[in-house]
């Protein structure tokens, strides 16, 4: 006979605490709890390198995708710079165009006006020679 006899006990909260309880008293630890506890640690343990590996393919993933992400960027940027550039060659070819036929209709006035002259003196010269 022990010297704390043990209660009838339904309630598996209550047995847990009366269970813990013994132990204090006994101030030793049954080898199955021992061998329960080891277990569990162990499962805890690789529980959680189990997810520290995901958590580290999953930080080598968003790695890669911002590499991934920065060279697209890097890309962009180089076909904005060229597209800019060869817009301001266009811009620059069109102002040249319009330029030289600004240019070209100013001469053409120009001569057209000078034609209109002459024309006019030939035919004061025409005049005078006929009278």
């Amino acid at each position: 006979a022990t010297a704390n006899p043990v209660p009838s006990v339904t309630d598996p909260a209550q047995q847990r605490e009366l269970e813990k309880q013994r132990m204090r008293e006994s101030a030793t630890v049954p080898v199955s709890v021992m061998r329960e506890m080891k277990q569990r640690y162990e499962e805890d343990m690789k529980e959680m390198q189990r997810k520290m590996a995901e958590a580290q393919k999953a930080a080598a993933a968003s790695e890669a995708s911002v590499r991934e992400l920065k060279l697209d960027l890097n890309q962009n940027s180089a076909k904005l710079r060229a597209t800019e550039e060869s817009l301001k060659m266009e811009r620059m070819t069109s102002d040249s165009m319009l330029l030289q036929t600004q240019v070209a209709d100013g001469e053409k006035r120009d001569v057209q006006r000078r034609s209109i002259e002459l024309w006019g003196e030939v035919q004061d010269l025409k005049a005078t020679q006929q009278e």
